[in-house]
Formats: C-alpha cells, sequence, structure tokens
C-alpha cells in the first residue's frame, strides 16, 4: 500500500484526498472515533511544523510540544498514521529539496548546511542511500 507525503495529499483532488484522510485515520489505534480525530489533528500540527522546518534541526521534544504528546506516543501515532516517523519525514524532505538545490548549482556543502545536516558527510551518506549515488555524481549527471 502506498503511503502519501503530506504533499502528495495536498495536491489531491477532495475526494481522493478525503479518502487518504480516512485511510490515515484508520491506521491511527485508538478505540474511540473521536480520540483518533484528535490525535490525527494533532499529527497534522506536527505534519505542518516539520514541512515549514524540515530544513533546520528538529527536536523530538519539540514535536512533542507542538502535539501536546509524549515523545512515545507521538512516534507511535504520527507512524500509524504516516507510514514514517517524523525523523523520516523530515530526512525524506529534505533529500528532496537537496535535488532541486544541486540542480541550481549550489555547492554540497552549502546544501548540506542549508538543508539542516550537520555537516557534507552526513549529507552525503544519506543522499546516497537514498538515491543510490553520490550527490556529486548526480550533479555530473545533471551537466553542472
Amino acid at each position: 500500500m502506498t503511503k502519501f507525503t503530506p504533499l502528495h495529499v495536498q495536491g489531491m483532488p477532495d475526494q481522493l484526498r478525503q479518502q487518504e484522510i480516512e485511510r490515515q485515520l484508520q491506521g491511527i489505534t485508538a478505540k474511540r472515533p473521536s480520540t483518533r480525530k484528535e490525535l490525527y489533528r494533532r499529527l497534522c500540527i506536527v505534519r505542518q511544523y516539520i514541512l515549514e522546518n524540515f530544513h533546520r534541526n528538529i527536536q523530538l521534544d519539540e514535536l512533542s510540544r507542538e502535539a501536546a504528546l509524549s515523545k512515545y506516543h507521538l512516534l507511535r501515532t504520527y507512524k500509524e498514521a504516516f507510514g514514517a516517523t517524523p525523523y523520516r519525514q523530515v530526512l525524506d524532505l529534505r533529500l528532496g529539496a537537496s535535488k532541486a538545490l544541486l540542480a541550481d548549482g549550489y555547492t554540497i556543502e552549502d546544501i548540506a548546511f542549508r538543508l539542516g545536516f550537520s555537516d557534507r558527510r552526513s549529507f552525503t551518506k544519506s543522499f546516497k542511500k537514498a538515491f543510490g549515488v553520490a550527490p556529486s555524481v548526480l550533479r555530473e549527471r545533471m551537466g553542472r
């Protein structure tokens, strides 16, 4: 089953978006529908926070405060609803943005800094793991 990122859901037609929201709600293991809806509302706050701040170092404590949930409960329910941990979503957003920055000619160091990686090495390692090639190789393939 495909898990949709927040950006996918935002671009969907209304009916498909509603179906995806219902699927995400059903993924949350809470007995009462009202509890599921409240948890989902809080998780959406965290998801939006991530979308707006993925370029910087986001701590789990921050996300926990935003959702008014314990760290454990946040991690568990976020993964149930969205199919990935908050950290995984941050990493996916960073790596997606890094391709655009590479295409725009930014240096690898600049990209690592702009997107919140601790250094060039950690960015390169994450990039290679995700895409199978180093960012420098992809840049060469793009003709930059």
